[in-house]
Parts: structure tokens; sequence; C-alpha cells
């Protein structure tokens, strides 16, 4: 792919902060038309950033442990990369949950899941130019990705001595993610006009992005992302139930919990 726009310039990091603008762009355009004060929530959506970019790399170092734990300097080295977006998700939920009082939540969450998607969108095809969150190895040449020289699966390989994980073809698990949250933030920006109560969108998009993500897990193959348990299996040993695809069953079931109990109260 392409980890470098130029030497000393990653991709991935000019798509992250690409992917913040149109973010705080998103929020700032719906919520004139959706908050009286919108100018002080919009103070509420910089302080959820914040804390949604601190929850993204805790979970991230809690997940990868390793260099971390025995040098705890490298959480700070942020210029290596390492953000795990759901983390993100839950550093938000924390600031919306401080604040509850002081922000009609609903409508507040609504917004932010249309400004996250859009965020995401760009993030993950920043993963896409780095090689990083790769899928696992096919062998249809017309449905996948080679990863080029400095990419993180080269990197990776080459510290694990298997010269030839770096050669093969891989599912392009970053792309189907980008394009699933690119679908989610553009139903939501047509739907936002017909939804029926505020939180609405907010259970859509935890919805169809937690059950897209526990499947996408499925065929992703790059290391170190945490999972619940090990089943033994004749072919060898099979990793069940990542960090990732717990927090997206989660999402799934308050997605709808909170559909539920809105319809109730029409």
């Amino acid at each position: 792919m392409w980890p470098f726009l130029m030497e000393g310039l990653p991709t991935y990091g000019i798509m992250l902060i690409t992917g913040i603008f149109f973010a705080i762009i998103t929020f700032r355009i719906m919520g004139k038309s959706l908050f009286t004060d919108h100018e002080t929530m919009f103070d509420y959506a910089l302080i959820m950033l914040l804390s949604g970019l601190f929850g993204a790399r805790i979970l991230h170092v809690v997940v990868k442990g390793g260099i971390y734990f025995q040098n705890p300097l490298n959480i700070l080295r942020i210029n290596d990369g390492g953000f795990t977006f759901l983390g993100g998700i839950l550093g938000g939920a924390v600031v919306l949950i401080v604040f509850r009082k002081k922000i009609p939540v609903m409508r507040f969450a609504d917004i932010s899941a249309v400004s996250v998607a859009i965020a995401h969108f760009f993030g993950r095809m920043g993963c896409n130019f780095a090689g990083c969150c790769w899928g696992k190895a096919t062998s249809c040449k017309l449905c996948s990705l080679k990863f080029t020289s400095k990419s993180a699966v080269e990197e990776f390989y080459k510290g694990t001595g298997n010269i030839n994980g770096i050669n093969q073809f891989r599912l392009p698990v970053q792309l189907m993610e980008a394009a699933l949250v690119l679908g989610i933030f553009i139903f939501l920006i047509i739907y936002n006009t017909k939804k029926r109560f505020d939180g609405q969108l907010l259970a859509i998009y935890m919805i169809i992005y937690g059950g897209g993500r526990f499947l996408l897990e499925i065929i992703r193959d790059d290391p170190g992302r945490g999972y619940l348990f090990r089943l033994n299996l004749s072919g060898g040993d099979m990793q069940c139930c990542f960090t990732s695809q717990i927090i997206g069953l989660i999402m799934l079931v308050g997605g709808i919990f909170i559909i539920r109990r809105k319809l109730r109260k029409l």
C-alpha cells in the first residue's frame, strides 16, 4: 500500500487528522440545526473527542500489553501509531455519562454517531494505507490486497522470521470496514430527517456496526487483538471471542435495547 506520503510523514496520521476534521465539521453543521445552544454543545463535543482519543490509546495499550508493560514510557510514543477504535467509543461514552445532566444525551449521541462514522471511514482507509489490521491470506487475487514494503504486515513477519507471510494476498478487511462505516454515515444522514425519536441514529449505528465488526473480526489475521478463550482443534488452536467482538456484541445488544425501550414510550 502507501505507508508514507513522504519520509517521516505516515499516511495513517494524515488520514486520522482528516477524519477528525470531517467529524468536527459534521457535528457542527448538524448541531446548529438541532441545538439552541449549539456552541456549548460543540465544546462538549471537543471534550468527547479528547476523551475518545485517550480511550482509543488506553485500550490499544491494554490489549497489546508487551512493550507497554515492559516500558511504560512507550505509552506516550503515539508517533508509532496505536489507537483502537472501540476504545475511542468507550472513551466518548464516558463524557456522555459524566455530563448527562447538562446535555440532551440521546440527541447529542445521534449527532456523535454520524460524526464518528465519517471519522472512522478515514481511519480505516489509513489502516489500509499503513497495512495494519490485515485480513487472512487468500488465493483469490481479484478480491484481495498485497501489501508493499514498510507496511505493518512486512514489519510483523520480518520480526517473526516468517518471510512467506509478507508476499501473500490478503482479504481487504480494512476496505470492507471502510465501506461499512461509509455506508452507515450516508444512511444516517439520509434517515436523520425521518427518525422517530432521539437516540434512533445511535441505535442504528450500534446495531449495524456492532454486528458488522463482529463478523469482520473473523477474517482478520493480525495478532495481539486480545481474546476471551482458545479452542483446541485437530488442526491447531483457534482464538475465539476477540476483544472487539465482545464490544461489538455489546453494541449490537445495546442498540436493540435502545430501540425497544424508546418504541414502547411512543
